[in-house]
């Protein structure tokens, strides 16, 4: 992983998973973990990596040398986002440091997104899975051993949403990249992310790449879509064995087990 200031400390038990269809899956198998560009993630999230207008006011407030002309910007570019109108900011500049930068952030930026829960959610299911797919599990200890052998370090984002001035002097030391890459509006707070951050020295012309990781040594489980049949459930086992993965590989339980609800009235 980068740098320790950049990223944050959690259990290693920690569970994080990552909903896909099923050729998606065998390209994670094949090629590694996808990174999208953040252009790619705007086409879903028009405001993905945005300093909104109050924020930008807030930092003024506080002392940090965000210039009128800078906060302008902010407040006239919202969908501009990572985009080269606001991508004056150097990834290695903290927010308070301003640098010219030549390339668009927008297609030099890289992410990979994971959901950070302890157990599946039905909701991201329907999100990522609608026509069926699996959901990869791994652990924040897992991946930080992966990345330790990877050749591309990444750096670690843990979504805020709605980021409020009280929690801004805990980021504002952050690179200004990476600040407006851990934040989203509070809409999206269901999906509990978390985010593997890679910047390039140079714009990606198509919509990502793969970075190759040791998918063995990263997926602890394969869970399988709730609604798939048992045939299918068996010929994901086959191909997980194929590639040599000790993964479990199960269909998830969330629509076959009846948990119980403790707090409804008898």
């Amino acid at each position: 992983m980068a740098d320790a200031k950049e990223n944050p400390s959690l259990p290693d038990e920690t569970m994080l998973w990552r909903y896909m269809s099923f050729p998606r899956f065998l390209s994670l198998l094949k090629n590694g973990l996808f990174f999208s560009t953040i252009a790619n993630l705007r086409a879903s999230d028009p405001y993905e990596g945005t300093v909104f207008p109050n924020q930008a006011k807030a930092f003024a407030d506080n002392g940090l040398t965000l210039d009128n002309e800078t906060i302008d910007r902010f407040a006239t570019s919202l969908r501009e986002g990572f985009g080269k109108l606001s991508s004056r900011f150097s990834g290695g500049a903290s927010l308070r440091e301003e640098k010219a930068q030549p390339v668009d952030l927008a297609r030099a930026t890289l992410v990979n997104c994971w959901t950070m829960k302890q157990s599946e959610c039905v909701l991201m299911w329907k999100a990522y899975c609608p026509t069926g797919g699996v959901a990869v599990q791994t652990t924040f200890g897992k991946m930080c051993g992966v990345f330790d052998e990877a050749a591309v370090k990444a750096s670690i984002a843990l979504m805020r949403y709605d980021l409020d001035s009280q929690e801004w002097d805990g980021v504002k030391e952050l690179p200004m990249f990476t600040f407006r890459l851990m934040q989203k509006r509070r809409w999206y707070q269901g999906e509990t992310e978390f985010r593997l951050i890679i910047r390039r020295s140079r714009e990606i012309a198509g919509s990502g790449e793969y970075v190759k990781v040791n998918v063995g040594k990263l997926i602890e489980s394969v869970r399988v879509d709730p609604t798939a049949e048992d045939v299918f459930v068996d010929h994901v086992r086959e191909i997980v064995a194929h590639h040599g993965l000790g993964a479990t590989v199960s269909k998830s339980p969330i629509f076959s087990v009846q948990q119980e609800n403790k707090n409804a009235p008898e």
